[in-house]
């Protein structure tokens, strides 16, 4: 019964990732082997207080704030389809802060339409009062600090031509770590 229920999980998985193209980002993993930040560009309002770099320990870029005065974000543009839906997912370990992935659309000329598509999440774990006074169903995913995906799906309107898709820090003092990030069409 067991063996039964594993083939069917695995063939569920495997109809899913059929459903959907290939990841549209480039080193979507950050492990380009010349540099992790390749394919994808840096912003903030305030660099002194981030510090970004590679953990080669966690396999992941760690986005660090010393203050949850601005937010800094790793960004990169992609083309999509009008009518098109697409799902973008980051695979996040978030053990104290906030974290935001988002979409923003813009058009042929370069004229943005603003968010289209977002996810945040924060974490409690490093507050005294957790899980005792703030209780875990406070937290988004129960305060669990494991590694988790986070998604959301969007469906372009006719007059946007790319988005451009960012992760990282929201107003948080903490650190976070992304993996991965992924942007597909879902077919």
């Amino acid at each position: 019964m067991k063996i039964k229920m594993l083939c069917m999980s695995l063939l569920a998985s495997a109809a899913l990732a059929a459903a959907e193209g290939p990841n549209l980002l480039k080193n979507p993993d950050f492990k380009d082997k010349d540099s992790y930040r390749k394919e994808w560009v840096w912003g903030s309002m305030g660099d002194e207080i981030f510090d970004v770099r590679y953990d080669k320990e966690k396999e992941a870029v760690s986005i660090a704030s010393s203050s949850n005065e601005f937010s800094g974000y790793l960004g990169q543009k992609v083309k999509v389809t009008p009518g098109k839906r697409y799902v973008c997912r980051a695979r996040t370990l978030l053990p104290r802060g906030r974290i935001l992935l988002y979409a923003i659309g813009y058009t042929k000329d370069g004229e943005t339409l603003g968010t289209q598509g977002r996810i945040w999440d924060y974490s409690f774990a490093d507050n005294p009062l957790f899980p005792h006074f703030i209780p875990r169903e406070y937290s988004p995913g129960g305060g669990v600090t494991d590694w988790k995906s986070i998604s959301f799906e969007l469906t372009p309107k006719e007059n946007i031509d790319h988005y451009e898709i960012k992760v990282g820090s929201y107003f948080g003092e903490g650190i976070m770590f992304v993996r991965s990030v992924e942007f597909r069409e879902i077919q």
